[in-house]
């Protein structure tokens, strides 16, 4: 009986020590590696984010508009399970936006930057897809910072689908 009881013991907590063990520590924290002062680093740190689901530090990078329009989970909801026209994925598209893209386009406290990702749409069929993805420099406490204007870029996701060949 003892015996059984700490096998049944041994095998429960090594169990709960080998999945609590197996994904590793988790992705490093974005704001570790990326600020916020040009628009690569916003848009690497964003794209950082989504990938490793740190949805704080994606929120944080939205422009003030976007953020008054979308709440924290609205943001996370979207690029999880929404698609773009078409049915490509919005978080495969942020997630492919390093790939290929075009420099920023800086006017002003505007900018903007032409991303061409590939996904796959609800039939599987590659896309390429181009989009603008665009940013606003904000004042945050002392300091100047590009943000990520999540809406915009969201009110011009209809053109610019083709199919690949």
């Amino acid at each position: 009986m003892f015996r059984s009881c700490l096998l049944a013991g041994f095998l429960g907590a090594w169990t709960v020590g080998s999945i609590g063990g197996c994904c590793g520590p988790g992705a490093p924290p974005a704001e570790k590696f990326f600020d916020r002062f040009t628009v690569e680093n916003t848009l690497k740190g964003f794209v950082y984010a989504v990938d490793t689901y740190q949805w704080d530090y994606a929120y944080e990078s939205l422009s003030s508009g976007s953020r008054e329009a979308y709440s924290q989970l609205k943001l996370e909801v979207a690029v999880r399970f929404l698609s773009a026209p078409g049915g490509v994925p919005l978080f495969d598209l942020i997630s492919n936006a390093l790939e290929r893209r075009a420099p920023a386009e800086e006017s002003g406290d505007l900018a903007r930057v032409l991303v061409i990702t590939k996904a796959r749409d609800e039939n599987g069929t590659l896309v390429h897809y181009e989009v603008y993805l665009y940013f606003v420099r904000e004042a945050v406490g002392t300091r100047w910072e590009w943000k990520f204007d999540f809406q915009a870029t969201a009110n011009g996701l209809p053109s610019g689908l083709v199919e690949a060949s």
